[in-house]
């Protein structure tokens, strides 16, 4: 089952960015244990335009056997993050000290109570990790969840609430909390505002 997870997702489940499939490693127990039942429910993966939820839903349906599955999302969810080499682009993206200030005041007043002061993730309140997700694939979900690609089933309420969310947030504001997010793991070159 694991070398399933791999081929999408990366020999390190680190993400696979030209698969459009995100990282894995580290993420909690119960946001992988929710996400793959939503994927085999129908609840995630089933909107015409989410190609890549669907490809993660016809895999969903074949993990049949619980306690694998179990075992599986229990050592996902206890790797470390190592960022794929694969995936290091050549140039970083480059983020002023005030980009980084605003991202962080617009992450801290609307991301942080859910997510975590370091986008760290918090299950009491469902929510994923997000420091380790590729700035694309944040957009790609900020996009999807204002749209209704995602989060827009009547049975997904934190979907929902994520939808409503994302429409609150969007170009440059989502620009500089995503470069925030992304500053949490030294995805990105902080320069002097005066350069």
């Amino acid at each position: 089952m694991l070398t399933v997870c791999k081929d999408c997702h990366g020999k390190n489940l680190s993400g696979q960015e030209m698969l459009n499939a995100p990282a894995i490693a580290g993420q909690s127990l119960l946001y992988l244990t929710r996400q793959i039942a939503k994927f085999r429910n129908g609840s995630r993966g089933k909107h015409k335009d989410d190609s890549t939820g669907q490809q993660m839903a016809s895999i969903a349906i074949t993990l049949n056997d619980p306690e694998s599955l179990l075992e599986v999302n229990q050592y996902i969810s206890r790797l470390t993050f190592i960022e794929e080499v694969t995936n290091l682009n050549t140039t970083k993206a480059t983020a002023s000290i005030s980009q980084l200030r605003l991202g962080s005041n617009y992450y801290q007043a609307k991301c942080g109570a859910c997510h975590g002061g370091n986008a760290q993730g918090n299950d009491k309140m469902l929510a994923p990790r997000l420091n380790h997700l590729s700035p694309t694939y944040l957009l790609k979900q900020m996009a999807n969840f204002s749209n209704a690609t995602r989060g827009g089933g009547s049975d997904d309420k934190y979907g929902r609430q994520m939808a409503m969310m994302a429409k609150i947030s969007a170009g440059q504001e989502l620009d500089n909390i995503i470069m925030f997010i992304n500053s949490l793991t030294n995805k990105i070159i902080v320069s002097d505002d005066n350069e």
